[in-house]
């Protein structure tokens, strides 16, 4: 596995495998926000190459949501990983330093970007309102490392506080990336799908749309499985669900048992969250 990825996993894993338990069962440590339904690219690995899968449009989270994810976050002792990245381009939405702004109340706030629409003023505005870290995708190739750190060292930002991932390999290399169906959205001549494999996402991660509902998993493209939506529910209710907690059980039983769209998923669920897939098994009885 390319050497970039493995030491943004390994950035991430403490706070990913800290587990903290509830009366009703482990809280997640990792939420991934898509905050926009926009790309300026179009990567031949993702649904939105082909815009008969999945179009480009200007749908973006409201800055009110982005508060009541914060407030409901602070109420369960969230003290994982926000992480604003989803299925678009995060930069492109026009209010993102407000949404992190709110977001950093509750915990460490991560952004990961194709880079090409940092600016100088953009990253100060970010980092002030309370972004923990940047993590740059490189696509183009290495010249783009030399002009992405001028700019953060221009920005006075330090190399502890934004990463960048080299993205710019062949397609026979996987393109530097973990690279994976989207759940079947899309394939691959590198799909390994193991239907029998377990999956540990709804164990340890909740995925949250641009409008509010909460999807399966960040791998989910379909977004056919919804749990709720944080306008009329809280986070706590809708993690702690029966919905959330039937799939922990089905999911833990191999992808097989989970039906549409995990049975056609060939992405690694066991990454993170195999000790929060053990915590959990005391509460699914």
């Amino acid at each position: 596995m390319e050497k970039t990825l493995l030491d943004n996993l390994d950035r991430k894993r403490p706070l990913i495998d800290n587990i903290t338990l509830s009366e009703d069962g482990p809280i997640p440590s990792f939420i991934d926000l898509n905050t926009g339904e926009y790309c300026n690219r179009k990567c031949t690995f993702c649904p939105r190459y082909d815009p008969s899968i999945y179009p480009n449009q200007h749908l973006y989270m409201s800055v009110s949501l982005s508060e009541k994810i914060a407030d409901d976050l602070i109420q369960i002792g969230f003290n994982g990983i926000i992480n604003i990245c989803g299925y678009g381009e995060p930069l492109a939405h026009p209010n993102l330093s407000e949404i992190v702004h709110h977001l950093s109340k509750a915990s460490h706030v991560e952004i990961v970007t194709n880079g090409d629409l940092l600016k100088i003023d953009l990253v100060t505005k970010l980092y002030e309102s309370g972004l923990s870290q940047l993590v740059i995708s490189a696509y183009d190739g290495p010249h783009q490392i030399p002009k992405f750190s001028k700019l953060m060292k221009e920005a006075k930002v330090t190399t502890k506080l934004y990463s960048i991932r080299n993205r710019w390999f062949s397609e026979e290399e996987g393109y530097g990336i973990k690279l994976t169906n989207r759940a079947g959205i899309l394939s691959h001549d590198k799909a390994m799908n193991e239907p029998q494999r377990t999956c540990a996402y709804p164990h340890y991660s909740l995925t949250i749309d641009w409008n509010g509902d909460v999807l399966l998993c960040v791998q989910d493209w379909y977004k056919k499985l919804k749990f709720g939506n944080i306008f009329s529910d809280s986070i706590k209710n809708i993690w702690f669900g029966k919905k959330m907690n039937l799939y922990r059980k089905k999911l833990s039983q191999g992808r097989s048992c989970a039906g549409f769209p995990c049975v056609n998923c060939d992405a690694d669920g066991l990454i993170f969250g195999k000790f929060h897939q053990q915590a959990w098994n005391k509460y699914l009885t």
